[in-house]
């Protein structure tokens, strides 16, 4: 299933640190999140696991807002390929790294 994102807005207080994203994370590849400290990255893997949400904007699993699903639904679907060190070449073990199914 297809993880996406649509108009995606969250502010800690008055700092907005994402406005307004909207992105797809095509299904079963290894999706890299790259950036400074501080742009953005470990918020939106919060709200795409429901540790956060959103003042506006909606996260997807298919076609199932994240938020209407259960954790037991959840759970199978985004988190079934949990995450494993990589080394320095970026080789990583069968099934590793953070990939939706």
């Amino acid at each position: 299933m297809t993880l996406r994102t649509e108009n995606l807005t969250v502010s800690y207080g008055t700092d907005k640190v994402l406005n307004d994203v909207s992105l797809s994370l095509p299904t079963g590849k290894i999706t890299a999140l790259i950036g400074p400290n501080g742009c953005g990255k470990s918020t939106l893997l919060n709200c795409f696991s429901r540790l956060l949400m959103p003042q506006s904007g909606t996260v997807f699993l298919g076609d199932n807002p994240i938020n209407m699903l259960s954790s037991r639904q959840l759970a199978p679907q985004a988190f079934a390929a949990a995450s494993a060190p990589f080394n320095a070449r970026g080789d990583h073990s069968p099934g590793a790294g953070f990939v939706w199914s």
